[in-house]
């Protein structure tokens, strides 16, 4: 038997090997979703209208999701003006810079205004500043322990109270409160998919 009759085997098993490989990493990535890449940074679309284009940092990234309330990872290396480990939110058509959020012992609040007039967050029914004047297009924040709180969404100009929610924060539980068209939603923060650029 000549030797390379001897290597076929091997190299058959060789490439079974490859191709079981392959198998496995595809099921993973069917069931976790692909890997996050080494540069991630995370975006959020809060009014894009489902099935309509995805943009950010100068690409698109394909039609919009129900679930596109929660950051989705992208390279920031493909990507223009994203900063890897950033958190950007993409409302009216601009990219809003979010806070980092450095101590993973804490709850993030952020506030994400979208309105015409500053914004801040109070507890509720008390003088109690939990966020300060966040100006239109621009986002706040502040970590806070795991408590039980009544916050309220206030008009700064006004002092109209745009919203009120109680709230029970929980560690690695960040909250967004989106002050848009003269109200306010709170977001639950969550991650999504794996993008990459059409």
């Amino acid at each position: 038997m000549s030797r390379l009759s001897n290597l076929l085997p091997l190299a058959f098993a060789g490439t079974a090997l490859l191709s079981g490989f392959a198998n496995a990493e595809a099921a993973d990535n069917a069931l976790y979703g692909a890997p996050l890449p080494d540069d991630a940074a995370f975006v959020r679309w809060l009014d894009a209208p489902e099935g309509s284009k995805r943009m950010a940092f100068g690409a698109t990234f394909g039609p919009a999701t129900q679930d596109d309330t929660a950051y989705a990872a992208v390279s920031a290396a493909h990507v223009s003006g994203a900063v890897a480990g950033g958190y950007y939110s993409i409302i009216n058509g601009q990219t809003v810079v979010e806070p980092a959020r450095a101590d993973a012992t804490k709850v993030h609040l952020i506030l994400l205004n979208a309105d015409d007039s500053p914004a801040r967050i109070m507890v509720a029914d008390k003088d109690m500043q939990v966020i300060g004047d966040t100006a239109p297009g621009a986002a706040a924040s502040r970590a806070v322990n795991p408590i039980s709180v009544a916050l309220a969404v206030v008009d700064a100009t006004s002092g109209a109270e745009l919203g009120r929610f109680d709230v029970t924060l929980r560690r690695n539980q960040n909250i967004t409160f989106l002050v848009h068209n003269g109200q306010v939603d709170m977001i639950q923060n969550g991650f999504g998919a794996v993008l990459k650029t059409n």
